[in-house]
């Protein structure tokens, strides 16, 4: 998205992405980075790029760049508090499994024969779509991650905000976690269930 604008910056980014997992000691199948876009509630958008490293059997972030889209944007610590950044993460993560299917799709499109030296093609298209599998796994795993308390509030955060300004607190909580809306009321429930959130009040918004 704004790979043309920012494409020195990402690269820059890149490369610091690359040496802070070689110093953590972290192989070049453990390292990895990716970027999104978020967009806070006053409608600024950010660019926040992450730094991932197999730590568990599944990719964690490890670093974490904020950086302004537009002129005259300032980063405060209120801005930094309100990154979503389990949401983000979980967006790369679905953008990059895309780009890795098409990538795998594509492979398999090939046809060795055709190439004067197929055995050589075909290994070649064998270790890629190997290791975009296992990069793919590592990234995937992390959907079955257990939220914690800190996740939790947040999202009570972001709730009661929507509700004080008479908004439609599912929908915020849904666009800014970057979630279904059954996967917002999932998370509002499991806020309540963990009593950083008040218990819901029959057929409206709000806590009891």
């Amino acid at each position: 998205m704004f790979e043309d604008v920012f494409g020195e910056f990402l690269e820059n980014q890149s490369m610091a992405n690359e040496k802070l997992g070689s110093e953590l000691g972290y192989g070049d199948s453990e390292r990895w980075g990716g970027e999104s876009v978020w967009t806070d509630r006053r409608g600024r958008k950010w660019l926040v790029v992450i730094a991932w490293a197999a730590v568990g059997g599944r990719f964690e972030p490890i670093g974490v760049t904020v950086a302004a889209t537009s002129k005259g944007a300032v980063i405060t610590g209120e801005t930094l508090k309100a990154v979503p950044l389990g949401g983000v993460a979980d967006q790369i993560r679905r953008d990059q499994a895309d780009v890795f299917a098409e990538a795998i799709r594509r492979w398999d499109q090939i046809r060795p024969e055709e190439f004067a030296d197929p055995a050589a093609v075909r290994s070649v298209i064998e270790a890629d779509r190997r290791s975009a599998l296992e990069l793919s796994e590592l990234m995937m795993a992390h959907k079955g991650r257990t939220l914690t308390r800190d996740d939790l509030a947040a999202v009570a955060s972001v709730y009661r905000e929507a509700h004080r300004v008479g908004a439609n607190p599912r929908a915020a909580v849904r666009e800014q976690f970057h979630l279904s809306d059954s996967g917002a009321a999932k998370r509002i429930r499991a806020a309540r269930d963990a009593g950083v959130l008040g218990p819901a009040r029959p057929g409206k918004a709000g806590e009891a």
